[in-house]
């Protein structure tokens, strides 16, 4: 497979051997998460609930009217302690919702605690206080804007770094056709491989996104845009789009590893050779840009009916005794 890159770049120590190997560690027993109402791009958005209220995790908590709004779902079953400015990653703050889950009761008899430890999940990360508050929806059937209504209640933004929120970034304007769909899966920045699990551990539902995607902009093309330094995860990768392409025309393209070619720009120009003008999105030259998490929550949202209320991170350094790379309820504080 050939490899491509953008002209420029640096190579800083990549520090990735840390964490690459370690599998993804689901938090779920959290007792308290800090969710920040505003965790996007888009516009303020309000709570719905009030001190003392009774949540369960993936319950609505907060939501606005308008187009450049995105719900927040609460992210642990449990009660609203607080609602008050908080530190948020900004250093700024910000209005929170503090939800605490009551102390969990103790099994009757020895049997029904190893029942409740050996209980099934049905899916990776899924809680015993998961509860499906949407219907599984067909992406490949229904409407567009009933497709696009999916991913906005689900609270769906870019994980990537900009939190744009995904419904609009995938209602482009009727005059600007969209021919690719590319997933950003360089990973460039070092250190971190949490994208790198997630496709090693679920590669099919990255690559599900991908075709709804696809599907939802009318993309005739879909690319996965790899780092080299990742390359043992393409035989993955094409199990998945063999299995999960829903005839889609998908596939993988190796870039050479360095710094920032998981820049949009700089990936949008390695894998297709257009550029996006100065000022301009990647709509202007037909591409939508989506990260791997973001494709993994569009295919939960439509499969399982499950809004974003997990986050995926890399905790790593060489301050780090463990490292690891973790999906923890959104909310996390971090000294958890």
């Amino acid at each position: 497979m050939a490899t491509k890159t953008f002209r420029g770049g640096t190579h800083p120590p990549e520090r990735k051997e840390r964490s690459a190997h370690s599998a993804i560690e689901y938090l779920r027993d959290r007792t308290q998460v800090v969710i920040p109402v505003n965790q996007h791009f888009g516009a303020p958005i309000q709570p719905l609930v009030k001190v003392g209220d009774t949540v369960q995790r993936g319950q609505k908590i907060a939501d606005a009217e308008g187009r450049m709004t995105v719900p927040v779902h609460a992210s642990i079953s449990g009660v609203v302690k607080k609602i008050e400015p908080r530190m948020q990653a900004n250093n700024l703050d910000g209005l929170c919702i503090l939800i605490e889950k009551p102390a969990p009761k103790p099994p009757a008899d020895a049997a029904a605690a190893n029942a409740e430890k050996d209980a099934p999940k049905a899916h990776a990360g899924q809680t015993a206080d998961d509860t499906l508050y949407m219907p599984v929806l067909d992406p490949f059937a229904c409407p567009k804007d009933e497709a696009l209504a999916r991913i906005r209640e689900a609270g769906v933004i870019g994980v990537g770094g900009a939190g744009f929120p995904a419904h609009v970034k995938l209602a482009p304007p009727p005059d600007k056709p969209i021919e690719f769909v590319i997933v950003n899966a360089a990973e460039c920045e070092p250190y971190l491989t949490i994208d790198e699990r997630v496709m090693e551990e679920t590669p099919a539902d990255v690559i599900d996104g991908l075709a709804i995607v696809m599907h939802i902009v009318g993309a005739s093309k879909g690319v996965v845009g790899l780092e080299d330094n990742k390359a043992h995860l393409v035989p993955l990768l094409e199990k998945a789009i063999a299995d999960k392409a829903s005839g889609k025309d998908i596939h993988v393209q190796l870039l050479k590893t360095k710094y920032p070619q998981g820049g949009e720009k700089m990936l949008i120009t390695a894998i297709t050779g257009r550029e996006v003008p100065s000022g301009g999105l990647p709509m202007h030259v037909g591409c939508v840009v989506s990260n791997v998490g973001t494709l993994k929550s569009i295919s939960e949202a439509f499969r399982l009916g499950k809004p974003v209320i997990d986050t995926g991170f890399t905790v790593t350094g060489g301050a780090c005794d463990t490292p690891k790379n973790i999906m923890a309820p959104v909310g996390i504080c971090a000294q958890d």
